[in-house]
């Protein structure tokens, strides 16, 4: 009996339906079988990015979506959702850069242009503190 292989698109699927269903842990493994199958996918990585971040694991979220990035330097998404991390570790200046790339790949991104807005006026207020 021969057992079918997954598509690289039904592992991504299976994944963003995992988490949909909150099963975060089960979505990365599926990107990750995506990932093994295609090293240069870069919306596995982004995917897996989302993921890990929802599991808390920062540093590996990072990972992901600077290898999207790489592969793709043009994924609007992938620099806001690593503009995302990065304020959230409290690193609004990379943040804001961050932010700022996704905007001039897509200036009419509203998320980008959203957490580029809140970042910029954290920094003040932060700023305005250290004064």
């Amino acid at each position: 009996m021969k057992i079918k292989k997954k598509s690289i698109e039904e592992y991504i699927q299976q994944g963003v339906l995992l988490e949909r269903q909150g099963k975060f842990q089960e979505a990365v493994i599926n990107y990750s079988k995506a990932i093994i199958i295609r090293p240069d996918h870069t919306k596995a990585y982004f995917n897996r990015g989302n993921a890990l971040f929802r599991l808390r694991k920062p540093d590996e979220a990072i990972a992901d979506y600077s290898k999207a990035l790489k592969i793709n330097p043009n994924y609007a998404e992938a620099y806001n959702n690593l503009g995302f991390v990065l304020e959230n570790q409290g690193n609004l200046k990379k943040a804001i850069y961050h932010y700022s790339e996704a905007l001039r790949i897509n200036p009419n991104y509203q998320n980008a242009k959203n957490n580029l807005s809140r970042a910029q006026k954290l920094l003040k207020i932060k700023t305005q503190e250290n004064q």
